[in-house]
């Protein structure tokens, strides 16, 4: 059986956002189901998806204004303990890094 990768963005800059999605739109096994600009939007929409048959994989940036993206990993990984979320950063703080699989990325 075939199943699709259902996708959730949450990144903070527009364009990246714009561009990962364009990317991903392009393989057949992906769809992207939201983009989100904040932490808080991405709680908002992994809320309005929790009913769904499955809970997408999360594309996590750290660095964002409001919820940075550790304490929304923490927030969506508590609520959801079988969400899958990576981590796209441009941080090269290994201590960000190792915040964010603490916190429950992979």
């Amino acid at each position: 059986m075939h199943s699709t990768i259902r996708i959730l963005i949450v990144d903070d800059h527009p364009f990246f956002r714009q561009g990962v999605r364009f990317f991903l739109e392009t393989v057949s096994d992906f769809s992207v189901l939201g983009e989100a600009d904040t932490g808080e939007e991405g709680m908002r929409l992994m809320k309005a998806l929790e009913n769904e048959s499955s809970l997408p994989v999360v594309l996590m940036d750290l660095q964002m204004p409001g919820l940075c993206g550790i304490e929304t990993i923490w927030q969506m990984r508590e609520r959801w303990t079988d969400l899958r979320i990576l981590v796209l950063t441009s941080s090269e703080e290994d201590d960000a890094v190792r915040k964010a699989m603490k916190a429950g990325a992979a």
